[in-house]
């Protein structure tokens, strides 16, 4: 079955639509913005219905106000989403966030202008929380002051796949020399004690504190990313962790790789630039 959130639509909210929704459903949401908790634990897929697929000002944006998880799905499968800690968002933006091809890895004064507009941003939180099982597809996480993602599990579950999403952006820790006054990682292990495998691909993670952070017994394979401006490590294995990096950019971070004990980074076919450790 398939349901529709937003103007003029059955669905007001995300969440009326996930409370009437059974597993295997697909809910689409159309353009607009979406000031809704949102937690999740059904097989559902969440469609994202801009005006114009190639315009991400159009894109429906999921602005998540709670202090602690705003954002948590478990099974579920989400394309073309914008997902945000701040009210302050200004969709038209997003065009302008997700105007260079990725491969050209230019920096822009206006980009880093509309990325100092964010900092106001004051959510203690993250963006975003998930159990393993899901898979996210051009998808936008932006403007959180704690870790962008945090990834969450369950033994009957063990992979999570961020396919081809835009920018990890943590607005708040931005400043006028790129110093950061308080964030996280992009994305991280929120139960370092419990096994699970990230899947990382073709995604791009830039302004923030820290890029990829690995935890405990989890391994992250990332493939074909760009992880840059980062003021910390843009990759970070912590103790007994594993990250697997495979035709991936990692330049222009204030460091490159940072190892904790028993931890383990396997590098294949990356470039590296920068400022070493």
């Amino acid at each position: 079955m398939i349901l529709e959130v937003g103007l003029n639509k059955k669905y007001a909210m995300i969440s009326q639509a996930v409370n009437a929704a059974r597993d295997g459903d697909e809910i689409l949401i159309y353009s607009g913005w979406y000031d809704d908790i949102l937690f999740c634990d059904k097989e559902l897929t969440f469609t994202g219905v801009p005006l114009n697929k190639n315009d991400y000002s159009t894109y429906p944006v999921i602005c998540n106000p709670a202090e602690s998880f705003s954002c948590f799905w478990s099974k579920c499968k989400a394309y073309n989403l914008v997902f945000t800690a701040t009210d302050s968002l200004n969709p038209k933006d997003l065009n302008l966030l997700m105007a260079k091809e990725k491969d050209s890895f230019e920096e822009e004064e206006e980009l880093e202008k509309m990325c100092l507009k964010y900092r106001e941003c004051k959510k203690e939180s993250y963006t975003f929380a998930l159990r393993a099982g899901s898979l996210f597809e051009n998808c936008i996480f932006f403007g959180a002051s704690k870790s962008g993602v945090a990834v969450m599990t369950d033994p009957q579950t063990e992979r999570c796949n961020f396919s081809k999403c835009g920018f990890f952006f943590n607005g708040e820790t931005v400043s006028e020399n790129y110093g950061y006054t308080d964030g996280g990682s992009a994305i991280s292990c929120l139960y370092p004690e419990i096994a699970q495998i990230v899947m990382i691909d073709e995604c791009l993670f830039k302004y923030n504190e820290k890029g990829i952070e690995s935890r405990g017994q989890a391994c992250f394979i990332i493939r074909k990313s760009f992880i840059t401006a980062c003021q910390s490590s843009p990759l970070v294995a912590a103790a007994d962790s594993l990250i697997i990096i495979e035709e991936s950019e990692i330049v222009n971070n204030s460091k490159d790789i940072s190892f904790y004990e028993n931890a383990e980074v396997i590098a294949t076919a990356c470039r590296l630039r920068g400022r070493r450790i």
